[in-house]
């Protein structure tokens, strides 16, 4: 058969007496961010050559063995930049085959 359910004694009204447990804040020390402190090493963007920066990437990329990745930043170097750069770039394009 069907099942009963009275509803009808069921309240939703919590009342006034319900309170919610609020968290404990404590005030502790100030936090600090002293950027000063950390040394990134030598990171420079005082306007650095992004060709020039591309040039070194390929170098990376060619050293932990990825050749496309080399391939595509040279590929980009020598059809951007001119001289001395586009003549590296060339030369490391060439030895990668």
């Amino acid at each position: 058969g069907a099942m009963d359910f009275d509803l009808g004694s069921i309240s939703l009204d919590l009342g006034n007496e319900t309170t919610v447990a609020q968290p404990k804040v404590t005030q502790g020390a100030p936090v600090s961010t002293d950027y000063g402190a950390i040394d990134l090493g030598e990171v420079t963007d005082d306007g650095a050559d992004p060709i020039a920066r591309k040039l070194e990437l390929a170098e990376e990329f060619r050293q932990i063995g990825d050749m496309e990745g080399a391939r595509d930043l040279l590929q980009e170097v020598v059809a951007k930049s001119s001289g001395a750069v586009k003549t590296r770039a060339q030369s490391m394009l060439n030895d990668l085959g």
